[in-house]
């Protein structure tokens, strides 16, 4: 059996053979750039953020200041 992982790691990593990550800072900042386009620069963007202290909630919502 090959275990791959998926955007979360596992405490013991010798249980996996394979981690895939996504770049979460851009998953937020390349979005945010398209609207900031769109808009002209102008307006206002709305965030929501999902779920509060989660890693991957924030690395996207603090790339939208950028």
């Amino acid at each position: 059996m090959y275990v791959t992982v998926v955007d979360r790691g596992l405490t013991d990593t010798s249980a996996q053979d394979a981690y895939v990550a996504g770049d979460n800072t851009a998953f937020g900042k390349i979005p945010a750039e398209y609207l900031a386009k769109a808009l002209d620069g102008k307006g206002d963007i709305v965030a929501l953020r999902g779920i509060p202290r989660r890693s991957i909630t924030n690395a996207g919502a603090l790339s939208l200041a950028y």
